[in-house]
C-alpha cells in the first residue's frame, strides 16, 4: 500500500537500527544455550576444565548484557517510531477531514470520523509498538532456533516441527473466528459514540421529555452488543496463551522422554538435551510472540482499513486545474442560472431551475417555508455541494472555475446553527480576519448590537466563552456570529436565518445598520417576514422553485403564495 511504503521510507533508518539491534540480540540469545551445553557436558564427564568454564561463563555474561542492551535499544526506537508514525497519520486524517465538503461528511458521519481519528489510530499505534519489534525478532529467533536445534539433535527435529504445525493451525482458526467480529466491534463503536454525542448535546431535551429511561435502554442495547462481541473475541484470544504453554510443556516432556534412552546408552549428552530444550523453547516462544501480534492484528487491520477509507476518499468537489484568480475582488454580482440540485440519496429535486441575481450594495433576501431549499442555495454558492445542472456565476465567472479558498475568502457567513469556539470573545471575532483593528471590531459589534453586552461584561473582549458557548444566550451567540462575519470585510455577506433568536427591536436595529455597509452584497435567508420586509429584492421559494421575485410590496400584489405566508405571520395585511 502506498501509505505503508511512504512511512517505511520516511523512517527506514530507524527500522534498520531496530533490525540491527534485534539481530545482535538473537545472536546472543542463540549462543547462550550452546555455551550452557558445553559447560554441563564438561562437568558431567568429570573432566572439569576451570579455564574452559571460566571463559564460557565470561562469554555468557557478555552475551547476556549485550542482549539486554540491544533489547532495550530496540524497544526505545520502535516505540518512538510507532508514536511518530501515528502522530503523522493523525495529522493526515485531520487535514483530509478538513478538506471534506458536505458530500464526504455525509458519507462518513461525524461520530464515525471521531472514532476513526481517535480509537482506530490508537489501535494502529498499539499494533506498531508491538509488531515493529516482534515481526523482526520472532522470525529470526525461530529460524535460528531451528538451525541450532538440528545441530544438537537432528533425530528430534520432528518434535519442534509438529509443535509449530499445531500452533500455526491454532492461529489460523483464531483469525477465522475473530476477524469478522472485529469489523462489527468497530461499527458498534461508531454507534455508541453517536448515541453518546446525541445525548450529551441534547441532554436538556432528553430531560424535558423525561426520556432518560428510553435513552438508557437505547444505550444499553448497543453496549450489551459490543460487550458480548468483545467478550467472544477476548475469550478466543486469551485461550491461545494457555494453549501455547501447554504445547511448550508437552514439547519439553517429549524431548526428555525421547532423549532419555540415548542418554542412558551414552549416545546423547545431557548438555545437548538441555540445549535442544532451550532451542525448542525459543522457537515456540517466537510463535508465542507472533500470536501476541496476531491477537491484535485483526483489530489493527480493521482500524487501518477504516483510516485508509478516509485518506483514499476522493473529494467530489475539486479545484480547477487552472483557476481564475483575477476580477474577484472587484465584485459586481452573483447570478444563479437554471440551477437544479438534488442530494445524492434523494430522488426528488431540492432546487428546480432556479434563476435570480444578487447585486452589489443591495440587500437580497431569500424566503420560503421550511424545506423550500433556502439553505441549500447557500451551500451551493459556497461550493459545499455542486449543482447538478445550470451554473452559479460571480462576475460572470462560473464558481467551478474559481479556487474554493479564493471563493470563500470573498464570503462572510453567519450560519443557521451558530458555532462559537471556546476561548476569548476577541479570538472568535477575529477568526476570519486576524489583522482586524480595534475600530473595525467595534464598528462590526455596533452593527450587530453586541457591543453593549461586551462592554458591560467584566472582562470585555477577553470574556471567556465556554464549551459550546453555554454561558451565552441564543441572541448573544447570534449577534457575535453576525459581528464575526462583518469583521471579515467580505464582498458577499450571508446571513442564514441568523436573526431567529433576536427580539424584533434588536432585529430592526441590525437591519438598519446593515444598510450602511458599502461595497458589499448582502444575502439574507429567513422564514420570518419581519427579517426581510425592507430588503431591496426578495426571492420567494416554494417547493424548490422560484415562485416570485420583487420587493415586499410587489410580491404582495403578484405572488399568492407569498401573500399567504405573510398573512400567516401577520394577522392584518394590506395589499399595496
Amino acid at each position: 500500500m502506498p501509505i505503508l511504503k511512504k512511512y517505511f521510507i520516511r523512517y527506514k533508518i530507524s527500522f534498520i537500527f531496530i533490525f540491527i539491534f534485534l539481530f545482535f540480540q538473537v545472536l546472543c540469545d542463540l549462543k547462550l544455550p550452546d555455551c550452557t551445553a558445553g559447560i554441563i557436558n564438561t562437568i558431567v564427564k568429570d573432566k572439569i576444565n576451570f579455564n574452559f568454564v571460566f571463559k564460557n561463563s565470561i562469554n555468557m555474561l557478555f552475551m547476556a548484557i549485550t542482549s539486554g542492551i540491544a533489547s532495550i535499544s530496540s524497544i526505545l526506537i520502535s516505540t518512538r517510531v510507532a508514536c511518530k508514525i501515528v502522530k503523522d497519520l493523525r495529522v493526515e486524517i485531520f487535514e483530509k477531514i478538513i478538506s471534506f465538503n458536505s458530500c464526504e461528511l455525509d458519507k462518513f458521519g461525524t461520530s464515525s470520523l471521531i472514532t476513526r481519528c481517535t480509537n482506530d489510530t490508537n489501535q494502529i499505534q498499539n499494533f506498531l509498538i508491538m509488531s515493529s519489534r516482534m515481526l523482526f525478532y520472532a522470525p529470526m529467533m525461530a529460524i535460528g532456533g531451528i538451525i541450532m536445534s538440528s545441530k544438537h539433535a537432528k533425530d528430534m527435529f520432528w518434535i519442534i516441527f509438529l509443535s509449530c504445525l499445531v500452533i500455526f493451525i491454532t492461529i489460523v482458526i483464531n483469525l477465522f473466528f475473530t476477524l469478522p467480529k472485529f469489523k462489527l466491534i468497530q461499527k458498534l463503536s461508531d454507534k455508541i459514540n453517536l448515541i453518546l454525542r446525541e445525548n450529551l448535546s441534547g441532554l436538556l431535551v432528553v430531560r424535558s421529555f423525561s426520556k432518560e429511561f428510553h435513552e438508557k435502554n437505547r444505550f444499553d442495547k448497543i453496549n450489551k452488543e459490543i460487550t458480548k462481541m468483545t467478550l467472544f473475541v477476548n475469550r478466543i484470544m486469551t485461550s491461545i496463551m494457555p494453549f501455547m504453554f501447554l504445547i511448550m510443556n508437552i514439547t519439553t516432556v517429549s524431548v526428555i522422554y525421547v532423549s532419555a534412552k540415548n542418554i542412558i546408552e551414552d549416545k546423547f549428552e545431557i548438555g545437548n538435551m538441555l540445549a535442544f530444550i532451550q532451542y525448542s523453547t525459543q522457537v515456540l516462544i517466537s510463535f508465542l510472540l507472533l500470536s501476541f501480534v496476531i491477537s491484535i492484528l485483526p483489530g489493527a487491520i480493521i482500524s487501518f482499513k477504516r483510516v485508509l477509507e478516509i485518506l483514499e476518499t476522493k473529494n467530489i468537489i475539486l479545484d480547477p486545474i487552472k483557476p481564475i484568480t483575477n476580477n474577484l475582488e472587484n465584485f459586481e454580482s452573483i447570478e444563479f442560472k437554471n440551477v437544479s440540485f438534488k442530494y445524492e440519496k434523494e430522488d426528488k429535486l431540492i432546487l428546480d431551475n432556479i434563476n435570480f441575481d444578487v447585486e452589489l450594495d443591495k440587500i437580497t433576501a431569500i424566503v420560503g417555508q421550511t424545506g423550500s431549499g433556502k439553505t441549500t442555495i447557500i451551500k451551493l454558492l459556497m461550493r459545499f455541494y455542486d449543482v447538478n445542472s445550470g451554473e452559479i456565476l460571480i462576475n460572470k465567472i462560473n464558481i467551478k472555475k474559481i479556487k474554493q479558498s479564493n471563493l470563500r475568502e470573498q464570503i462572510g457567513y453567519a450560519s443557521q446553527k451558530t458555532v462559537l469556539f471556546s476561548g476569548k470573545i476577541i479570538e472568535n471575532l477575529k477568526y476570519g480576519n486576524d489583522s482586524a483593528s480595534q475600530k473595525e471590531i467595534d464598528d462590526a459589534c455596533k452593527v450587530s448590537q453586541v457591543l453593549n453586552f461586551i462592554n458591560n461584561s467584566k472582562d470585555k473582549f477577553d470574556f471567556l466563552i465556554s464549551k459550546d458557548a453555554n454561558n451565552l444566550s441564543g441572541g448573544q451567540k447570534q449577534r457575535l456570529s453576525i459581528a464575526r462575519a462583518i469583521i471579515k470585510k467580505p464582498k458577499i455577506l450571508i446571513f442564514d436565518d441568523s436573526f431567529s433568536a433576536l427580539d424584533f427591536k434588536t432585529d430592526s436595529k441590525i437591519r438598519k445598520e446593515l444598510k450602511k455597509i458599502k461595497n458589499t452584497a448582502i444575502l439574507i435567508i429567513s422564514q420570518r417576514i419581519s427579517n426581510i420586509i425592507d430588503a431591496d429584492k426578495i426571492i420567494f421559494l416554494e417547493k424548490g422553485k422560484v415562485a416570485g421575485i420583487g420587493t415586499h410590496k410587489e410580491l404582495l400584489r403578484t405572488c399568492k403564495e407569498y401573500f399567504k405566508m405573510v398573512n400567516s405571520q401577520t394577522n392584518n395585511v394590506k395589499i399595496l
